[in-house]
């Protein structure tokens, strides 16, 4: 899974559009906290973030409207 987005990941992001750097752990319904920046798989950015690998361009739905992300990386930690 080297590179790729899976359940219990870190993936740390650019966000292209404020060129913001941020990076979630994709978790749980019960761990979920966006505060601590653990994501719902089933989230719309989780959702979004699954199956992706480093270096892809891609957007997401939120309730906020669309986002465009980068994956810079991606780490099982």
């Amino acid at each position: 899974n080297d590179g790729r987005t899976i359940f219990g990941s870190t993936v740390f992001l650019e966000d292209l559009d404020t060129k913001e750097k941020i990076n979630y752990k994709i978790v749980g319904k019960d761990e979920a906290n966006i505060k601590e920046k653990l994501i719902y798989f089933k989230s719309p950015i989780g959702k979004g973030l699954i199956g992706k690998n480093k270096g892809e361009l891609i957007e997401i739905s939120t309730p906020s409207g669309k986002k465009n992300f980068k994956i810079i990386d991606v780490q099982y930690i």
